[in-house]
């Protein structure tokens, strides 16, 4: 993920360790949504209630969503 991480950060002048923290936040705060319909929709199916996906999941889940739009 460095190659995501780092070149990121660095776009946004910040450190690697905040990149990551803010990425952790920014998945968490997904997650806390009343509707996971988006975040199906990016995943591709639904994520049952123990399935939050990590981070580096979420990265790869936009990513992949973003290549096909």
């Amino acid at each position: 993920m460095e190659l995501v991480y780092k070149p990121a950060a660095q776009e946004m002048g910040i450190s690697l360790e905040r990149f990551n923290r803010a990425i952790g936040r920014a998945t968490q705060d997904i997650w806390d949504r009343r509707s996971h319909k988006e975040l199906d929709e990016i995943v591709g199916h639904h994520l049952g209630v123990d399935q939050k996906p990590s981070p580096r999941e979420l990265i790869l889940y936009l990513y992949l969503y973003l290549k096909e739009e």
